[in-house]
């Protein structure tokens, strides 16, 4: 490795994120959190103070976008779902990337369906790069590094950083990454399905949890009377605990109230 230029200390950080790509990490933490934890880690491997995994569409009429952005830059994490990134796009419009996408090194992913890595340093020179209008519009860095997978359907998922200022990526970092390639992947499939789950919304989180106690026993075949008497509460307290939680639950029925009562603890359940 080190003909390479790769040091004991690289290798220890590449143990590391190993050790955090294995199904059983022992952290308890869901997707999300360990690609976070693998990207604050990749920064100091690779000398970059920011990288992001991205899930990029592509289509072959000019028509690209990206549906999710996962970032950390010195240890500020974000994340951007598909609406946020496309308020972003109107303000700062892709045109000029997307009409060089198919001569770019990042379009090789959807020219082969195939898995790869490279850099823009590996395409044009410094003063190729330093001309090219998308280098100028876009982009604004020295060299950027790309690793990217194919999903099907024009997607991808992608990993990108890149360099503000000289050195150009190198035979250590493209090392480093293809070491990494093949573990990657599974935890990216893991992310995107984490973020694009259905959230299941828990009952207490809609309404409250008196008004829960209440459609428990409207469960039951129990009148307002009944059950005001039950809780120490009136007739109308329990009528108007009804007519909120009808509003909030979006039904105009005791049986639709108690049909999603129960579809939403049995889906929070099944979750759990």
């Amino acid at each position: 490795m080190a003909e390479v230029g790769v040091s004991g200390a690289d290798l220890h950080r590449l143990r590391d994120i190993l050790a955090l790509l294995r199904p059983d990490n022992g952290t308890g933490a869901g997707p999300v959190e360990v690609a976070y934890e693998v990207l604050d880690l990749l920064e100091p491997l690779l000398h970059v103070d920011g990288i992001s995994f991205q899930e990029m569409h592509v289509g072959r009429h000019q028509s690209m976008h990206r549906s999710y952005v996962q970032a950390s830059e010195a240890g500020e994490h974000v994340a951007l779902d598909a609406a946020q990134i496309a308020a972003y796009d109107r303000e700062n419009p892709p045109d000029t990337i997307m009409r060089y996408w198919w001569q770019l090194p990042c379009s090789l992913v959807d020219r082969t369906g195939r898995p790869q890595l490279t850099t823009i340093r590996m395409f044009y020179t410094a003063s190729e790069w330093a001309a090219h209008p998308v280098q100028i519009d876009y982009f604004r860095c020295a060299d950027s590094l790309l690793l990217a997978y194919p999903t099907g359907g024009g997607s991808t998922l992608r990993i990108l950083t890149a360099r503000e200022a000289a050195p150009a990526f190198g035979l250590r970092e493209l090392t480093l990454m293809e070491l990494l390639q093949p573990h990657l992947l599974p935890l990216l499939r893991a992310v995107r399905a984490e973020v694009t789950a259905p959230r299941v919304d828990d009952a207490g989180s809609v309404i409250t949890q008196r008004q829960i106690e209440i459609l428990h026993l409207v469960a039951l075949g129990l009148p307002n009377r009944r059950i005001g008497h039950l809780l120490g509460i009136s007739e109308a307290t329990v009528r108007k605990h009804l007519e909120n939680s009808f509003e909030r639950m979006g039904v105009q029925s005791r049986t639709e109230a108690v049909h999603w009562l129960h579809e939403h603890e049995h889906e929070a359940e099944a979750v759990s």
